[in-house]
C-alpha cells in the first residue's frame, strides 16, 4: 500500500487500469455484435443491468470503456515502461482468478455457494456477465475511488484516505444494486456480500496490490465463471 503514498503512482495505475478495462469493453461489443441476451438471461442479469433501458445498458458499457481511456489518458500519460509493468499486473491477476475459481469448483461443485449473489453464474450469460464486471469496475476503480481517495487526502493522512474511500465506495456499490433490484425483497446476505467483497475486499486489492490487478480479475471472473458454474 506503501507505494500509493505517491498519488501521481496512484493515478497512473488507474489510467493503466483504463487500457485493461477498454480491452475488455471491445471483447463485451464484440459480443454485443454476435448475439443478444435471451429473456431468460436479462431475469437472471446482476440488478445494476436493470436501472436503464437494454439498449443504453448494453450499448453503454463499451461506449464508456472508451471514454473512460480517453480520459485517462489525457490525464495521466503513460510510458511504454509503465506499460509493460502494468501488463505484468494484469497477467497476474487473470491466473489469480483462474487459480481461485478452480478451488471453488472442486470446493463445491458446479452449483456456487448461497451466500454469492446469484448474478455471478452462468445465467446472465457472457455478454450480461461481461458487461456487469466490467461496468462495476469502471464506476467503482475508474471514477469513484480515484474521486473519494484524492478529495480525502486533502483532509486525512494516507491511511485513513484509504479505508474512507473503500467505506464509501463500497457501501454506494451495495445500495447501486439495491437500486437495481427495488422491487425486489431485501435479502441481507446479498447485500453484505456485495458490500465486503466486491466493496471492501477488493477495494483493499486496488491500493494493496493495484487497480490492474484488480480490473483485469474481476473482468476476467465473469469469463471463466461461465465455464465452471451454472
Amino acid at each position: 500500500m506503501n507505494k500509493y503514498q505517491d498519488t501521481n503512482r496512484f493515478l497512473k495505475d488507474v489510467s493503466a487500469s483504463s487500457h485493461v478495462a477498454l480491452l475488455f469493453g471491445l471483447y463485451s461489443l464484440l459480443l454485443l455484435l454476435v448475439s443478444s441476451p435471451s429473456a431468460a438471461n436479462w431475469i437472471h442479469a446482476d440488478p445494476v443491468m436493470k436501472i436503464f433501458p437494454r439498449t443504453v445498458t448494453l450499448w453503454g458499457t463499451p461506449i464508456l470503456s472508451l471514454l473512460l481511456f480517453l480520459i485517462w489518458r489525457a490525464i495521466k500519460p503513460l510510458s511504454p515502461q509503465e506499460l509493460a509493468v502494468s501488463l505484468k499486473a494484469a497477467i497476474g491477476g487473470c491466473v489469480t482468478v483462474i487459480a481461485a475459481l478452480l478451488v471453488l469448483r472442486l470446493a463445491v461443485g458446479p452449483q456456487l455457494p448461497a451466500f454469492i449473489p446469484p448474478e455471478e453464474s452462468v445465467k446472465p450469460g457472457y455478454l450480461l456477465g461481461m458487461a456487469t464486471g466490467l461496468t462495476e469496475e469502471m464506476v467503482m476503480r475508474l471514477i469513484l475511488t480515484p474521486i473519494l481517495f484524492v478529495g480525502l487526502r486533502r483532509w486525512f493522512g494516507f491511511h485513513k484516505a484509504v479505508l474512507t474511500s473503500i467505506a464509501i465506495a463500497s457501501l454506494g456499490f451495495a445500495l447501486w444494486h439495491e437500486l437495481g433490484s427495488i422491487q425486489d425483497p431485501f435479502i441481507l446476505q446479498h447485500f453484505a456480500t456485495r458490500f465486503m467483497v466486491p466493496g471492501v475486499v477488493m477495494g483493499l486489492a486496488v491500493f494493496y496490490i493495484s487497480p490492474v490487478f484488480l480490473v483485469t480479475l474481476h473482468c476476467a471472473a465473469h469469463i471463466v465463471i461461465p465455464l465452471l458454474f451454472i
